[in-house]
């Protein structure tokens, strides 16, 4: 049988697979997605079931700030991405100024099993297809800067996929680099 991907935005619909998913696969403890959501200097202090609540306000809210790809119907990776401006520490913590057509790709979570396989790219062409569908002028990245891979750290993506992916190298902010794909 020949695999088939489909790239999903979050959406009411299939909320209950992006919470099964995070749930399950998630290498930190159910995070549900929130850390660029909320004040870093919290974000240990806050509690699973407080990290759930935050994503079900912004499902009420009718904020939907991501991607699933399915394999075969199955969800096997999640890409968060939003426009920038939305999160409200990106453009302080990273020293940005505002731009209202750049959207930011935070987080990836590949689903045990089928990591280092190629997903990570999959879920990533998908993405800056449907985004420069929607007519994004740009899109960034903010990766930890590692001397060597730890997929502890790849939460945000790891640099490598977006050296590849066609993103350009941005500037160094901590311990983290930024990386922006221009689409015009």
């Amino acid at each position: 049988m020949e695999e088939s991907f489909q790239l999903v935005r979050l959406s009411k619909e299939n909320l209950d697979d992006f919470l099964i998913f995070h749930n399950r696969e998630c290498d930190y403890g159910p995070c549900y997605c929130m850390y660029w959501w909320v004040d870093h200097d919290t974000w240990e202090e806050r509690t699973e079931t407080e990290k759930l609540l935050m994503r079900k306000r912004l499902v009420s809210q009718g904020v939907f700030d991501g991607y699933l790809l399915y394999r075969n119907s199955v969800p096997v990776a999640w890409c968060q991405c939003h426009p920038r401006d939305a999160f409200p520490h990106i453009t302080e913590r990273f020293e940005l100024r505002p731009e209202g057509d750049v959207w930011a790709m935070t987080c990836f979570l590949v689903k045990r099993g089928q990591r280092h396989g190629g997903i990570m790219t999959e879920l990533l062409d998908r993405v800056l297809a449907d985004l420069r569908a929607r007519g994004a002028r740009a899109v960034e990245a903010y990766p930890r800067r590692l001397e060597t891979f730890d997929e502890l750290y790849a939460w945000n993506g790891p640099e490598q996929a977006f050296i590849e992916g066609g993103f350009s190298f941005v500037k160094y902010a901590g311990n983290r680099c930024i990386y922006r794909y221009d689409f015009v």
